[in-house]
């Protein structure tokens, strides 16, 4: 696996960003989503994994620093069971709602601050199977998140010479 890529696996049953009720909290000076206990305890469990994974990670990579600096790229799967009934054509790929939008923003949210400074930083996904809901299938359902901080291209390669570093980058990381 490259040295590079944080992989984080959080066991349990994947959760969206629920709409929420957003209230204006004087004391804070700003806007504020109330959030359900569930979905604070999800975030937290989010957290808690990332925090493992990162230990994990700095005892084989002593020099990685947490949060991560600059434009990153991620992959975020999330296994879900499989319902009793199917929606037609759905039978593979859980194809219904909520959409792939709403767990990502939630995941993203709770990293913030723990494996990078600000969402902002991600700059793009990997591509499917690396970023997407599957069914969970025997290992059950948990949410695999994978970070990876992009290093500087000489950008006269033109878009084809980022895709062929992109390549080989996933190829290293046994994902190409």
């Amino acid at each position: 696996m490259d040295a590079d890529l944080l992989r984080i696996v959080v066991p349990g049953h994947p959760l969206p960003m629920p709409q929420g009720k957003v209230v204006y909290r004087p004391g804070l000076g700003r806007h504020i989503r109330l959030m359900p206990d569930n979905i604070r305890a999800w975030q937290n469990a989010i957290g808690t994994c990332a925090l493992l994974a990162i230990r994990e990670f700095k005892a084989s990579h002593p020099r990685a620093q947490f949060p991560m600096r600059g434009p990153l790229l991620v992959g975020f799967q999330f296994f879900r069971s499989k319902p009793k009934h199917v929606p037609i054509g759905c039978d593979q790929f859980p194809a219904q709602r909520p959409d792939l939008e709403n767990y990502e923003e939630l995941v993203a949210d709770a990293l913030t601050g723990i494996v990078y400074h600000d969402d902002s930083q991600i700059i793009g996904h990997f591509g499917f199977p690396f970023h997407a809901k599957l069914y969970a299938g025997d290992l059950g359902e948990r949410t695999v998140i994978l970070a990876m901080p992009l290093k500087p291209v000489d950008l006269t390669l033109g878009s084809s010479g980022f895709e062929i570093i992109h390549q080989r980058t996933l190829a290293k990381c046994g994902m190409y």
